[in-house]
């Protein structure tokens, strides 16, 4: 949780510089052997962002389906909130050790991203507490309006769960 917290900072980070990342996913994701720092990687698909809030997709689909936004599925519009999706893929993974939604082949993987909900984490591992599986679900939200406005937004709310203070998710 510490992990994906820092590197939801990091990608806010990258937010703030007019960049979207468009395809974070845990081997994207490093933890400095020495001292634990979290470090973002490969932003070979990053795009930055200009006059408007999203970047549009020129009918090409890019990412890694298992942990792209389903606005990014079906090669729509993006914005910062795509991340905070895949994000929320991320943390989803942490807490089950399987990404909320896989396929026999990367058109299946985008079409359950695109019309099915992810099981629920406390479903898959009963370890998870309530609080967090409600953080992780607020990420993974099909429509971008119901995520976390932000990935600092998504980051504080995994610092409050950390801190054992009330959640602001729901």
């Amino acid at each position: 949780v510490e992990i994906v917290r820092d590197a939801a900072l990091a990608v806010e980070f990258a937010h703030s510089k007019g960049i979207i990342h468009r395809d974070l996913k845990p081997s994207n994701i490093m933890v400095a052997r020495q001292g634990g720092r979290t470090y973002v990687m490969d932003f070979g698909l990053a795009r930055p962002v200009r006059d408007q809030e999203t970047v549009t997709l020129s009918e090409t689909i890019v990412g890694t389906p298992s942990y792209m936004s389903p606005e990014q599925a079906r090669g729509g519009s993006v914005d910062r909130r795509a991340d905070v999706y895949s994000l929320g893929a991320v943390l989803y993974v942490a807490l089950t050790g399987r990404p909320p939604f896989s396929g026999r082949s990367p058109a299946e993987t985008l079409m359950r991203v695109i019309s099915e909900d992810p099981v629920s984490p406390r479903r898959t591992n009963p370890r998870v507490h309530e609080d967090l599986e409600t953080i992780c679900l607020k990420a993974l939200e099909k429509d971008r309006k119901r995520r976390f406005e932000s990935a600092r937004a998504f980051a504080e709310d995994l610092g409050r769960y950390l801190e054992g203070e009330p959640i602001t998710a729901r």
